[in-house]
């Protein structure tokens, strides 16, 4: 019996082994874990009904008087019996404790599954940094692109959580001055290539926008940009392009379908509803992208065929990479004749750099 367990044990930390080196998947590993857990079982069955039949068979033949004049011999079967059920009480415990660990690892292999699965593109993947337990779930540190994000599942696996606030820091009291993400000394030579632009190709300021139709914060800015383009009119040109995060799931889509739009004369309309709509959309995807094309009179079938076919995917990627180039690092990014202003920031922001571009 103590052999066998500890085979099953060796076995189990094998499998481990295995596991964290990648040799096998989330889905084997616990398949392969289930049965060894199922083989300690039956054995454990096994030696409890062998030691029943021993039990009854020193009954049958040992007398009272024998039993009294082999006392020690009693005793020492009762401590044999004892000892055996505490290795294997220590030894379920270790198994126990050791299953803890190697779940977090399958939750975290899973998690990371999913996230790539359902919420990035094919050509972009997550991989797990490290996973370790905060405050009663798994924090799970992934690299996407280049870049750490932290997500958290619950521990019994059924609950993802892409990101978190902490509650305990008010967003009034971070103390963050949108003015250090204004990059007045430094000018970016980049180019409005042929994006959808609202306002005279002469006008004395550009300004090109680098914007995600599902980032949150894109969406705060626009009421920010509509109030630039109602104040400076004529003197400034706008130009949208696409920047969509991969941690976005409809971000690529959502931008395919804005340049598909753009083939139908509506791009500026569609804009707009999109980040109208935007909570609508975000939870659904490509399926209200469509009617959105509908409501807005487009040609729907060739809008659908447009979207299906992934037509301006190579537009979209494009685009990102050249603000990959020229230092965008997140949503929304406003470059005003080459400077950098990220973030939605105020308009009063935005003024100062505009101004001082005109006075020029």
């Amino acid at each position: 019996m103590e052999n066998n367990e500890k085979n099953l044990i060796v076995k189990r930390l094998d499998l481990k082994e295995q596991f964290l080196r990648e040799e096998i998947s989330a889905d084997e590993y616990s398949k392969l874990k289930n049965e060894l857990e199922k083989e300690l079982e039956e054995l454990e069955q096994k030696e409890g009904k062998k030691e029943n039949a021993n039990k009854e068979y020193r009954h049958k033949v040992v007398s009272n008087k024998e039993l009294k004049k082999n006392n020690w011999r009693f005793f020492s079967a009762i401590l044999s019996i004892i000892l055996l059920i505490s290795i294997i009480i220590n030894l379920s415990m270790y198994i126990s404790l050791a299953s803890t660990d190697i779940d977090k690892e399958v939750i975290a292999g899973n998690s990371v599954n999913y996230i790539n699965a359902n919420l990035l593109d094919g050509n972009t993947k997550a991989s797990l940094i490290n996973s370790e337990e905060k405050n009663g779930v798994y924090l799970l540190k992934l690299d996407i692109n280049g870049k750490s994000f932290d997500s958290y599942a619950t521990k019994d696996g059924n609950l993802l959580f892409t990101s978190a606030i902490d509650m305990k820091k008010p967003i009034d009291n971070l103390n963050i001055n949108p003015e250090d993400n204004i990059n007045s000394n430094a000018k970016s030579d980049i180019s409005p290539d042929d994006d959808p632009s609202i306002g005279p190709a002469n006008a004395p300021v550009t300004i090109i926008e680098f914007s995600d139709f599902q980032c949150p914060f894109c969406a705060r800015a626009e009421p920010t940009v509509n109030q630039i383009l109602s104040t400076y009119k004529d003197k400034v040109r706008l130009v949208y392009r696409d920047f969509p995060l991969s941690f976005h799931q409809y971000a690529q889509k959502s931008a395919e379908a804005s340049e598909c739009s753009d083939e139908q004369g509506k791009f500026w309309e569609y804009h707009d509803l999109l980040f109208e709509k935007q909570q609508e959309w975000s939870s659904i995807g490509i399926t209200k992208m469509k009617d959105y094309a509908a409501q807005l009179n487009l040609d729907s079938k060739k809008f659908n065929d447009c979207l299906d076919s992934g037509k301006y995917s190579s537009e979209v990627q494009k685009d990102f990479e050249d603000g990959q180039k020229a230092g965008v690092s997140g949503t929304p990014a406003f470059f005003i004749n080459g400077i950098l202003i990220s973030g939605a920031q105020p308009f009063e922001n935005f003024k100062k750099v505009i101004d001082a571009e005109l006075a020029e």
